[in-house]
């Protein structure tokens, strides 16, 4: 997925919200854009406990490793 400027534009925002890395900020408003743009809701994937954190802050579905079709807890 390229990266348009909505999505940098969000990361922004995250980074300054939420003690992401860059590389997670952008997975994070990759998702919450394209989710968005379909107007449905869009699984997450995420290993990390603090991004699957502010993912689920966010409302959004995560499912992580070894949790094939599972939320993680």
């Amino acid at each position: 997925m390229p990266i348009v400027p909505e999505v940098t534009a969000l990361a922004r925002s995250l980074l300054v919200a939420h003690p992401l890395r860059a590389g997670d900020a952008i997975q994070l408003a990759s998702c919450l854009h394209v989710r968005d743009e379909l107007g449905e809701d869009l699984p997450f994937v995420a290993y990390d406990e603090r991004l699957v954190e502010v993912a689920r802050s966010l409302k959004l579905t995560v499912l992580g490793a070894g949790h094939a079709g599972r939320r993680v807890r």
